[in-house]
């Protein structure tokens, strides 16, 4: 393989390894201000869109074991990667509805692999800042709940003892 080409793989191992996911999308028909316009929105979740070669990201994919993702190697081919999933398949989601481009074709989520309406499902969830906020509410939950029992005892200790005092008050 020619260096510049070794350079493109290792740039592109790099970039998939140090990202939480992999999400392939058909960019055909896409122009230019679009492109660029669905990466800067991209950008602002922290992820990152890149024209790949399909013969590139094959070699890649046959070294993480993503068989799955080489069936969906075909046309046009761009890379979506970064850290929150979730937030960048809202930004691509939202962009398509405008759009009608691009198209998903696959991903890779952590280790598990992700078919195209499976990743257009991810969009209606919340993002990973309100599902850690519900997380923390559910695990605190019990722990209020309990807190509001002992308070209600220790009030009817005192409203207990504050009866006695003025029964005895009165006498």
């Amino acid at each position: 393989m020619r260096p510049e080409k070794e350079s493109m793989l290792a740039q592109l191992r790099e970039r998939v390894s140090d990202s939480e996911f992999v999400i392939l999308v058909d960019h055909t028909g896409l122009n230019v201000e679009n492109s660029a316009n669905l990466r800067d929105k991209l950008r602002a979740t922290g992820s990152e869109m890149h024209i790949v070669r399909n013969r590139l990201f094959g070699r890649i994919a046959d070294d993480l074991g993503w068989d799955d993702m080489k069936s969906s190697l075909e046309g046009p081919t761009a890379t979506v990667t970064g850290e929150d999933d979730v937030a960048a398949v809202k930004v691509l989601t939202e962009f398509i509805t405008q759009q009608k481009r691009p198209v998903i074709k696959c991903g890779v989520s952590g280790d598990e692999y992700l078919s195209a309406s499976a990743i257009t499902d991810m969009a209606s969830l919340p993002s990973r800042d309100i599902l850690l906020a519900m997380l923390a509410r559910t695990v605190a939950a019990p722990i209020t709940g309990l807190m509001g029992v002992m308070n209600q005892k220790i009030l009817t200790l005192l409203y207990a003892l504050n009866a006695i005092k003025e029964k005895k008050d009165q006498a």
